[in-house]
């Protein structure tokens, strides 16, 4: 599997580091609820590779991309280059 880490940047300094698989798309990417976040919303973040964390929307100050990571029989390994994702590779049909 492959993983897009994101790191959240908190109003009190923390950075909470969040993964999902890198293909992911729709309503439960972390970018898409921050988005359609109120400020009162609370998130849950975490794996059990970094625990758990739970903050308001209204505490969040950034999130940036991260590494992208190849997750394999529970081991973590750095990709020296990003897969291109699927909705990319579509070159040539004449699509956005």
């Amino acid at each position: 599997m492959i993983i897009q880490e994101y790191i959240i940047s908190l109003s009190n300094g923390e950075k909470v580091i969040a993964s999902e698989p890198y293909d992911l798309e729709g309503p439960r990417t972390v970018l898409n609820r921050f988005q359609k976040a109120t400020p009162a919303t609370m998130f849950s973040v975490g794996d059990a590779m970094n625990g758990f964390c739970y903050f308001k929307a209204k505490d969040i100050v950034s999130i940036r991309t991260g590494d992208v990571k190849e997750v394999r029989d529970g081991v973590w390994k750095q990709l020296s280059e990003p897969p291109v994702p699927k909705r990319e590779s579509r070159q040539g049909s004449g699509k956005p």
